[in-house]
């Protein structure tokens, strides 16, 4: 097993953070009642990993698939350290992160099966009961994200950078150039069996920050008004 630089466990590891749960008080006339409410830094990180460094996108997607659609918690450091372990750091991240390679044969060697198909379609996306991982180019950036499906005109992804997101079909079009999926099911599962996961858009059913957003964060361009900030998914 090859040694991975202390600094680079240390900025992988050094990432949780607590979350919260309780009701939320909120002023009415007749006084304060408590209610549960999800703060949006909750909702845009409900059924997601984050991933805790710039080029560990992969880890944290397939962290997210395993943790939240199969109930088996692989965190985004055990899986990273896992990858770091058996390749060559400097390699990775020449690469700038891990491969659609690195991801399979991790999600193998803990008892999945995982393989990438190419030329797919979003209906393809749409009829499978597990979530994809997919490579999408954003602004030059090469970048994985989660499938979660389609409500109406937006495309929902799980962003590992930026969180839950709508995209439009043709931001989701232009995105996903490659029209490759990455699938991990359980040993004899079909990819292609219809049916509905728990990273499904209705599992939410709120308002998700939509591309827009993401676009004037990157610019720094200040606030973005709630209306276009946050746009309604529920089919």
């Amino acid at each position: 097993m090859k040694a991975v630089a202390p600094a680079l466990l240390i900025s992988v590891l050094a990432t949780a953070s607590p979350v919260v749960d309780g009701g939320t008080p909120l002023p009415t006339a007749a006084g304060r009642v408590s209610t549960d409410v999800m703060p949006l830094k909750q909702l845009r990180e409900a059924g997601l990993v984050r991933q805790g460094w710039d080029v560990s996108c992969g880890s944290a997607a397939l962290s997210t698939i395993l943790t939240y659609h199969f109930g088996d918690p692989f965190s985004e450091a055990t899986i990273a350290v896992s990858i770091l372990a058996n390749t060559d750091p400097e390699r990775v991240r020449a690469r700038g992160g891990f491969s659609l390679l690195d991801l399979k044969r991790f999600a193998e060697a803990v008892g999945y099966q995982a393989e990438g198909y190419a030329q797919l379609t979003l209906e393809d996306l749409e009829h499978s009961p597990v979530p994809a991982i997919l490579p999408i180019r954003y602004r030059d950036l090469d970048h994985f994200v989660v499938f979660r499906g389609r409500a109406g005109n937006r495309v929902l992804i799980g962003d590992p950078a930026f969180g839950n997101l709508t995209l439009s079909l043709a931001q989701f079009d232009e995105a996903w150039s490659s029209r490759i999926g990455f699938f991990v099911r359980e040993v004899g599962q079909s990819p292609w069996d219809p049916g509905q996961g728990p990273l499904a858009p209705n599992a939410l059913n709120t308002p998700l920050p939509n591309l827009d957003y993401v676009h004037r964060l990157l610019r720094a361009g200040g606030p973005v008004p709630p209306a276009i900030r946050h746009l309604p998914v529920t089919p």
